[in-house]
């Protein structure tokens, strides 16, 4: 007898659908009528198999999905590269666009191209970036701040 009551004979065969078949813990658990874990701890030492039912067609499907996903995002980025090229002769004329970006350069979160924020505690600074950003998303903004607390302690 093997653990929890199961015959030998089922572990055993549990190990010949891993190595000659190439089942999935999954199928092997489903086919021998037993738990995952049980089929987990009989089979543990022996390789994966390297292909998997069905994976080949769900691999192809997601890879087909995160090309067209990137390719939408490309398309998008680029009009917007293209939309920006045409603006800043515009944008330029105003000498605020100009302090704006310096002012992102020195003080914006640069570490996503998915967002735009710039941290600073002189209000001309964010009134100026806010004006900005405003002008230059369709987007609602997210603003955020936080205060300090002034403490006077005992001498």
């Amino acid at each position: 007898m093997c653990s929890h009551g199961i015959p030998a004979y089922i572990r055993e065969k549990a190990r010949w659908m891993r190595v000659e078949r190439r089942l999935t813990i999954d199928q092997i658990a489903e086919r021998l009528a037993v738990s995952r874990t049980t089929v987990y701890y009989w089979i543990r030492d022996l390789p994966a198999p390297v292909e998997v039912t069905h994976s080949g067609r769900r691999q192809a499907a997601r890879r087909k999905a995160t090309r067209a996903m990137q390719r939408t995002y490309r398309l998008r980025r680029e009009a917007a590269y293209r939309e920006g090229e045409e603006r800043f002769d515009e944008l330029a004329r105003d000498p605020t666009f100009r302090d704006f970006v310096a002012l992102y350069i020195a003080e914006g979160y640069k570490r996503s191209r998915h967002t735009a924020s710039i941290c600073n505690s002189d209000p001309a600074v964010m009134q100026l970036s806010t004006r900005w950003l405003r002008c230059l998303t369709h987007r609602p903004l997210t603003t955020r701040s936080s205060t300090t607390r002034t403490r006077t302690w005992p001498r």
